[in-house]
């Protein structure tokens, strides 16, 4: 069976590389997947493989994964040490963090998806917001935000 979910983790640049099966006679212009787990699979609890809670993306006190983990540190931002630590999760409305995310491709052997992060922290003012943990609107916001952030690679 194919895996559904994949996590992709840059401390680990294996995980950065999805080699994904198909038909060679396919003709597309899109590629489309979604950011985060759904909400059938978050409210069944904790799975294994990408989706185990060892690697870091499990609210164990929440019951619920966390879709997209973006941590460091900035001098703008006036917490202890200069750290930000943005967890988006939540599977339950209003703040559900699930986000479809659509980009138009040129077929090819190799699809390269850019994440610009330059875009997310203009948007982000690390002086007033540098923590979100937990699902709120902030979380949801920050989201719809992150879904926005993946770029198509053109050689």
């Amino acid at each position: 069976m194919e895996q559904r979910h994949h996590l992709l983790d840059a401390e680990i640049p294996k995980s950065l590389d999805l080699q994904l099966a198909t038909d060679t006679s396919l003709l597309y212009d899109e590629l489309r997947f979604t950011l985060g787990v759904d909400s059938l699979t978050a409210a069944s609890g904790a799975f294994g493989g990408d989706l185990d809670p060892t690697n870091g993306m499990y609210w164990t006190w929440r019951s619920g994964y966390i879709n997209f983990k973006l941590e460091g540190t900035s001098p703008a931002c006036p917490a202890r040490k200069n750290r930000f630590q943005f967890h988006v999760g939540g599977f339950q409305g209003p703040f559900a963090s699930q986000r479809k995310v659509s980009l138009a491709v040129t077929p090819a052997a190799v699809i390269r998806i850019d994440l610009d992060f330059d875009r997310f922290f203009k948007a982000v003012d690390l002086r007033k917001q540098y923590q979100v943990m937990s699902p709120n609107e902030a979380s949801a916001e920050l989201a719809d935000l992150l879904a926005g952030v993946f770029r198509m690679h053109q050689e």
